[in-house]
């Protein structure tokens, strides 16, 4: 990555520093605890101008892994529809559901958690498409075309968005919202080696889907695949940064319009 590329990006995710709120649970319960929930009602009215990134469930070692599973999703359910009922920005939100994968004891209090992670930044609500670019691209495209959904990053070796991929998000959505017979499946690749074993191409097709599952998009119409770099649209290794660029990329393809 160039110097100036990397100094903007570490730039961009500084001046909107993630932060984080807890809440907490009982053993077994898929609802926050009383002192929990009036902390959270305090932390919502001192903080008006935030946007969720993600909510996250948890639980302790206590029960089975899958019964666990299942109560970290619920518990992540809950506080999302909590957001959402008291005006929060989640336009941007992605659920998670972590069961007791890293709990640190049985009956341990501080595992039994919904993790909130926010900025301090405003986005106006997703509306419906207007006559865009890519839009123009998806309606006159033909089922198996695959288009490139252009300065869609990532932070180095994650599944972060960088903020100012977010409006593609955003156009994406009003896309899916103005045209319901569209289903599309997500492709990921990325840069410099065939070889994914991380999945992180995968894992960042899954965050573009989540994001839109997560705003109303039934999940029957979108599908991923990471195809690690094993498409590259220029020869691996790259001779130069914006060869890595143009490889490092997500791609919508059309399954049905």
């Amino acid at each position: 990555m160039k110097p100036i590329l990397l100094l903007f990006c570490l730039f961009c995710l500084s001046a909107n520093a993630q932060q984080k709120f807890t809440v907490f649970f009982d053993t077994g319960a898929a609802e926050a605890t009383k002192s929990s929930l009036s902390k959270f009602q305090e932390w919502v009215i001192a903080n008006p101008d935030i946007a969720i990134e993600t909510v996250n469930g948890y639980t302790d070692k206590t029960g089975k892994s899958d019964y666990n599973q299942q109560l970290s999703e619920k518990r992540a359910a809950y506080v999302y529809a909590l957001l959402k009922a008291n005006g929060v920005n989640i336009d941007y939100a992605i659920k998670n559901a972590y069961g007791e994968e890293q709990a640190t004891a049985y009956n341990y209090s501080p595992d039994r958690k919904v993790e909130i992670s926010y900025i301090k930044a405003e986005y106006s609500k997703p509306q419906q498409s207007a006559d865009t670019t890519l839009e123009k691209e998806i309606v006159n495209a033909k089922v198996g075309d695959i288009i490139i959904l252009r300065n869609m990053l990532f932070y180095g070796g994650t599944t972060y968005v960088l903020p100012e991929s977010r409006p593609i998000l955003k156009e994406l959505l009003a896309i899916m919202l103005s045209h319901p017979k569209l289903k599309i499946d997500i492709q990921g690749h990325i840069c410099c080696d065939v070889d994914d074993t991380g999945n992180l191409s995968g894992r960042r097709a899954q965050e573009v889907e989540s994001y839109l599952i997560n705003n109303g998009i039934d999940k029957k119409r979108v599908t991923t695949k990471g195809f690690g770099g094993r498409k590259p649209l220029y020869d691996i290794p790259e001779w130069s940064d914006e060869q890595r660029y143009a490889n490092r990329r997500v791609e919508i393809e059309i399954i049905s319009n």
